[in-house]
């Protein structure tokens, strides 16, 4: 397991627009992450929300084709396959690129410098754990 990070997701209630809560954990670094996988949520992605910060990221899903138009700041980029290895990592994108993996499944994206400061690499499987969250009454 030495290759392998961890990604534990509660799912929240279903919503049509906000993205589902998520908590990426690699050894002593959390990351909160949202996880994008409806059309409406992918469509804005990190468009008019507010900046990410070092523990926060985006995961997209499907996606295998990323563009930061309208972006204010750099993000790192994690081309995931379907089963979460990482295919292709692009870091410090800045805003108003293009970026793709045509292999890829889902897109992580992340702070800049959060790819290296997590330690992930290419090839390395990510593997997900999903546990339901109890909706409060």
């Amino acid at each position: 397991m030495r290759n392998t990070q961890i990604i534990t997701t509660w799912l929240q209630p279903n919503t049509w627009f906000k993205p589902e809560l998520a908590l990426l954990q690699s050894g002593q670094l959390q990351i909160n992450v949202r996880v994008a996988d409806g059309f409406l949520t992918r469509l804005r992605g990190l468009l008019w929300a507010k900046p990410l910060q070092p523990a926060e990221g985006l995961l997209l899903s499907p996606c295998n084709n990323i563009h930061t138009i309208g972006m204010t700041y750099a993000i790192d980029l994690i081309f995931l396959s379907a089963d979460m290895q990482v295919l292709h990592i692009v870091p410090d994108c800045k805003p108003y690129r293009f970026a793709n993996c045509k292999q890829a499944r889902h897109t992580l994206e992340l702070l800049a410098g959060q790819a290296g400061a997590l330690n992930i690499h290419e090839g390395m499987q990510l593997i997900i754990e999903h546990q339901k969250l109890e909706a409060k009454k």
